[in-house]
């Protein structure tokens, strides 16, 4: 009886331990690439990334590589690509960033929000 629960222990702890790695990984690459938009920011503004704050992060798939700023002459294959839009803050201005595949591409300005309606 005791083998049957150690067994059946081993079995669950086995099954759950694959779920946890993804998350890692996926916190893991969130961090890399929020990184590597505050440093490509800091030098765009010729500021400490210290000085630049996250203001948001929304999780997205991508249609293709070109991560949503493709250039309309080129035709791209649709291939999924998991990522995220970055949203960076320096001062007033709002920066959002389009990330995957392990790199970010260069930011956009988001206009501010009209509040004369």
């Amino acid at each position: 009886m005791k083998i049957k629960m150690l067994l059946v222990s081993l079995m669950v702890l086995i099954s759950f331990s694959g779920c946890v790695a993804p998350t890692d990984e996926k916190t893991e690459q969130k961090q890399k690439l929020t990184r590597m938009a505050k440093e490509n920011l800091s030098q765009i503004l010729k500021v400490k990334a210290d000085d630049i704050k996250v203001v948001g992060i929304e999780e997205v798939v991508w249609p293709d590589p070109s991560m949503g700023y493709g250039d309309p002459n080129v035709s791209y294959v649709p291939l999924a690509v998991p990522g995220y839009k970055i949203f960076l803050q320096y001062n007033e201005t709002i920066y959002e960033y389009h990330a995957g595949n392990g790199r970010v591409v260069e930011p956009i300005v988001v206009p501010p929000p009209d509040i004369s309606k």
